[in-house]
């Protein structure tokens, strides 16, 4: 297939949330995109490092827009930190409403990767309303790696003396891709958060406690993919997950020899042609028609809730799913 340059736009800057906080991000925008892909980047790295998926969708005319979570790359707040879950699902709304405005008329499919994709599962079940659709890449809904027992009790004895003391992420940048120029970008990169706060570790191992039950309230096209060698993120725990999902237009693909980024993988090549394939295929099909149900049984399962947060109160992930 040859591919015909196409004139882009691209935008660098930053916008405020409403915490006050000012985060990073990117738009790379073809004329006339056929959608907008909102990427989440994973635990401790930043927008910067999806170059190869920007390249490939902006070249067959998707609009791509990336942003830094807080306190990630080049948005604000401490380093490797954040409060609560539901201030990043928060960030992101805000980020998903700024470039719906932005780009007005344009299907909007929602990327994650790896704690992003956590992230975009616990996003559409809340705020899906105005996505076209959902991909996830290695997502986090289990851990592969292990994380010794007495690590995770000292961490909770530490915890309730320094919730802010920051530990290593234990992530070797070897599992991270078969290609070694990525590995080496990787642990050269300035911009990667090397540690994190225990306050932050325990808020996603609560949120991953709670984050399979989310799976029948799913309720747009998905697109689940996942590294078959992931030493970081469980593919089976993916594969679970993805048999829970009620809805017809779902799909699983399993690439097998390779590492937790395929985005950043050897032969990528064959992942974003998945994509591509996909999201052609999405976008040829009614909205209504996507969302049907798989049976009348799961209809009643999968119908999603709408749920307000009074003043003080912030998401769990926990008392909000029954």
């Amino acid at each position: 297939m040859t591919i015909v340059p196409v004139p882009v736009s691209g935008t660098l800057s930053s916008f405020a949330v409403n915490s006050g906080l000012r985060l990073y991000y990117e738009w790379w925008v073809p004329r006339a995109p056929r959608a907008m892909l909102v990427v989440v980047h994973g635990l401790a790295e930043h927008s910067g490092r999806y170059g190869a998926l920007v390249r490939h969708c902006v070249a067959r005319g998707f609009g791509v827009a990336l942003y830094d979570q807080r306190g990630h790359g080049q948005s604000d707040g401490p380093r490797g930190h954040f409060d609560h879950v539901q201030d990043l699902l928060s960030d992101l709304a805000q980020f998903v409403q700024f470039t719906k405005e932005s780009h007005p008329g344009v299907p909007v499919i929602l990327v994650g990767h790896s704690f992003g994709g956590q992230l975009a599962l616990n996003f559409v079940v809340r705020y899906a309303k105005g996505l076209r659709g959902l991909i996830v890449s290695s997502p986090n809904i289990a851990l592969k790696m292990k994380l010794a027992w007495w690590k995770r009790l000292c961490g909770e004895q530490l915890y309730r003396i320094a919730p802010r003391l920051r530990v290593g992420n234990n992530i070797d940048p070897r599992w991270l891709s078969n290609d070694p120029d990525v590995v080496r970008a990787f642990e050269q990169d300035p911009r990667i958060c090397r540690t994190l706060t225990l306050h932050a570790a325990r808020e996603i191992m609560r949120n991953l406690d709670v984050v399979m039950a989310l799976a029948s309230r799913i309720h747009i096209p998905a697109l689940f993919l996942h590294a078959g060698d992931d030493r970081i993120c469980d593919p089976e725990a993916t594969r679970r997950f993805f048999r829970r999902v009620p809805v017809t237009r779902k799909r699983l693909k399993i690439y097998e020899g390779m590492q937790h980024e395929i985005f950043n993988e050897v032969k990528r090549a064959a992942v974003f042609a998945d994509v591509e394939e996909w999201l052609t295929e999405l976008l040829q099909t009614s909205p209504a028609a996507e969302a049907r149900p798989e049976s009348a049984d799961e209809a009643a399962v999968a119908a999603p809730r709408s749920y307000t947060l009074g003043r003080g109160e912030r998401w769990t992930g926990h008392g909000n799913l029954g």
